[in-house]
């Protein structure tokens, strides 16, 4: 027998190690599937975490854009206003001129005169 042990020590080798790895797999067969359910456990919970975060992130982005919108809305209110008043301002100050011209030829004369510094030829 110890000459068959000597002659064929290692197909001997190789069969205690298969056995050892066909046990060691039954055996950790279950810390193995406790590993995977662990796995797939995080898995899940880092997705659902990432989906609320995307929500959150989607709700921020359209808070931000409707506060945006308000603003340009307001400030295009604003320089509607502002136009208004200046083209009643404008409005006003024509009719100003006019009446000088109409009224009073010399003061409007004597108005442009220190306004652009032109001299006035009658």
């Amino acid at each position: 027998m110890p000459d068959l042990v000597r002659k064929y020590w290692k197909e001997a080798l190789i069969v205690v190690l298969v056995i050892t790895v066909g046990v060691s797999v039954f055996v950790d067969d279950g810390s193995i599937q406790d590993a995977l359910d662990l796995a797939l456990e995080r898995h899940s919970e880092e997705l659902e975490t990432l989906t609320r975060l995307h929500e959150e992130e989607l709700a921020k982005k359209e808070a931000a854009l409707e506060n945006y919108e308000n603003q340009i809305k307001q400030l295009e209110q604003d320089y509607q206003k502002q136009i208004s008043q200046l083209e009643k301002e404008i409005s006003k100050r024509q009719r100003e001129v006019r009446d000088l011209r109409a009224n009073k030829p010399e003061a409007l004369a004597e108005v442009i005169t220190e306004k652009f510094g032109f001299e006035y030829v009658p």
